[in-house]
């Protein structure tokens, strides 16, 4: 059986055990201005219980103190790479992904998932939502889940996903989420502080779509002083065995505009 080692993955050619050590990529976004205020949600419904969670907007999260961006999100693009990375299945892989409804929000507001693992939706609220999922290529999902449901739904995602699929419910018109599906683990979501990290990359040259919900594509930043531009996003990065550190991106306000 061949295992991940020390960082290296154990592949083999013919007659011969071949040992390539991975990359981890990191880096971090920033909004090149003061953080933005996030604006208070409009409730429809269910107030008594919605109102004390004081629900705020989740398009656009700036951290006051450091400016990072939560909730950019990329993914190696195998299309634009020209081939799909080799990658060792791990028992992570086909593990359940859970989704709930909490505090009357979606958590967690970006779920990540590979095409061998599943959803589950679950409802911790005491008070009855739903999930609508209209995804590009996967079949859609219209499911009511119950108070404190108990009989979860399990929602199957077996095909790529161009793009992250938007969630909402339609008893409560303000909560939104978005799933990212992918057939490979190459996938991060920026924390609170703008910064993310993918690890178990092979050398060479990727291509990255990065992506936030109120822009869409990522289509500019500046680093180190220099503009760069993404078309549809595309960010292209070498990487090498070890640690892969692109630095800090700056993205102005007008990004987030649109």
């Amino acid at each position: 059986m061949l295992r991940l080692l020390f960082g290296l993955s154990l592949f083999v050619l013919p007659g011969v055990l071949v040992a390539e050590e991975t990359g981890t990529l990191t880096g971090q976004f920033l909004y090149d201005g003061p953080a933005p205020n996030r604006e208070k949600l409009e409730l429809n419904k269910d107030i008594e219980y919605c109102a004390p969670h004081n629900l705020k907007s989740e398009e656009l999260i700036v951290d006051p103190q450091t400016r990072g961006i939560k909730n950019i999100i990329l993914w190696l693009d195998t299309k634009s790479s020209g081939q799909k990375p080799k990658f060792e299945s791990a028992p992570e892989h086909s593990k359940q992904v859970v989704f709930d409804n909490k505090n009357c929000r979606f958590n967690p507001h970006i779920s990540v998932l590979m095409t061998t693992q599943k959803l589950l939706v679950k409802n911790s609220d005491p008070i009855a939502h739903a999930a609508l999922v209209n995804a590009f290529v996967n079949d859609p999902l219209n499911a009511v889940v119950n108070a404190k449901s108990t009989a979860d739904t399990t929602y199957n995602l077996p095909y790529v996903e161009p793009l992250p699929i938007k969630i909402t419910c339609p008893i409560h018109a303000w909560m939104s989420a978005y799933l990212v599906v992918q057939d490979h683990p190459f996938v991060a979501v920026t924390d609170a502080n703008g910064q993310f990290e993918i690890k178990g990359l092979p050398p060479g040259e990727w291509t990255f779509r990065v992506w936030q919900e109120s822009c869409g594509y990522v289509k500019s930043a500046t680093q180190a002083g220099e503009e760069q531009t993404w078309d549809r996003g595309r960010m292209t990065v070498t990487i090498e065995p070890g640690k892969n550190a692109i630095g800090v991106f700056q993205l102005k306000p007008e990004l987030f505009q649109n």
